[in-house]
Order: C-alpha cells, then sequence, then structure tokens
C-alpha cells in the first residue's frame, strides 16, 4: 500500500512539472509599452508651436485656471492645432499624469511633460 501511495505522488510530481514546463513553452512575453515623452525644461525656452498648458492637479487637469475635462483638452489641442503641455503640480498623483498621458497618446494629440 505504501509503495502504491509512494507511486502515485511520484507520478504528480511529474505531471505538475511536465504542465509546468507546458506553460513556460506556450507563454508569450509582450514587450513593455513605452511611452515618448519630449521633456521641456530649462528657462526661457520657447516652443515652435502653439501650446495649451495644462496644470495637473490633485482635483484633475485644469486649463486656465478652470477644470477641464480630458476630451475638452483634446477638443481644444486639435482645433487649435496645438501641443498639450502637462505640468503637474504638488499633490497631483503619478496615476493621474499615466492616465493623462495615455488618453492623449491614444487620441493622437501631441504632447510634452514638463518636469
Amino acid at each position: 500500500m505504501r509503495q502504491k501511495n509512494l507511486q502515485v505522488m511520484t507520478s504528480m510530481v511529474d505531471l505538475v512539472f511536465i504542465l509546468l514546463i507546458f506553460f513556460l513553452v506556450s507563454l508569450t512575453l509582450q514587450q513593455p509599452r513605452i511611452w515618448e515623452l519630449s521633456l521641456i525644461g530649462g528657462a526661457g525656452e520657447v516652443p515652435d508651436e502653439p501650446t495649451l498648458l495644462i496644470e495637473l492637479t490633485a482635483l484633475g487637469p485644469k486649463s486656465l485656471g478652470r477644470l477641464v475635462d480630458v476630451q475638452e483638452i483634446i477638443a481644444d489641442a486639435n482645433r487649435r492645432n496645438a501641443k498639450v503641455v502637462v505640468q503637474a503640480q504638488a499633490g497631483s498623483s503619478w496615476q493621474q499624469g499615466a492616465d493623462l498621458l495615455a488618453q492623449l497618446s491614444k487620441s493622437g494629440v501631441a504632447h510634452a511633460l514638463v518636469p
């Protein structure tokens, strides 16, 4: 009886290893998505194209002192053919910035990040 239990355990361990090897071989790895950000920095640097400055605050994106929706930013940038410049303010989170930049990238609006 003891030998039969040992055989069953051995075959289960073999089965686990076979499944592990199968899943590792069939696993497809994806390349990490990298956002290309052009950084604007330095005092006195004047951009060549029209820009739309967005301040990223803890409450959300602001333009000209008022809270704005991302779709409004995209529509305004497309209408003016402007590059969106995002400036993070104290209290804003990394996730807010990542979400905003992802939506800008998805919509095809040129954007930059001010450190």
